[in-house]
């Protein structure tokens, strides 16, 4: 009897594993890949913010060009289809990895000014690959 009650045990929870059950879904998001410009200059390590009504807001920083890509905070890439608000932040900090023999991480500031953009329309995203361009020229600016 004990024997029979493992023996479904077991095929139960092979069920649940092969079928996913407990998993998180996706959620209802696009890949999202810009650039951001001061009018035609890229600006470097800026976190760039999507913030949905619809779901959790995604995040990314800029590279030396000024390009980004972003991501939700599960890992999925992209942001959440729909009206996003954006803002963004310029002169963050750069974490620094140790070098041999040391063990602990370092945090570099950033030689630009840190400064706060909001964009004063949404975008809005669509289901596929969105390509953004953010030009801070049109955005209101505010200190950090």
């Amino acid at each position: 009897m004990l024997r029979l009650a493992l023996i479904k045990c077991l095929g139960i929870c092979c069920f649940l594993t092969l079928s996913g059950c407990g998993g998180t879904p996706p959620l209802d998001a696009a890949s999202v890949k810009g650039v951001v410009l001061d009018g035609d200059r890229p600006i470097a390590k800026a976190e760039v913010s999507f913030i949905s009504k619809s779901g959790p807001k995604a995040t990314g920083t800029t590279a030396s060009d000024g390009t980004f890509e972003l991501l939700l905070p599960s890992g999925q890439k992209g942001a959440m289809i729909g009206e996003n608000d954006v803002s963004l932040i310029t002169g963050i900090s750069e974490l620094v990895q140790p070098a041999d023999g040391q063990s602990e991480v370092s945090l570099r500031p950033s030689p630009q000014p840190s400064f706060k953009y909001l964009f004063p329309e949404p975008v809005s995203i669509q289901k596929g690959m969105n390509q953004i361009t953010l030009d801070v020229t049109k955005a209101t600016k505010l200190p950090n």
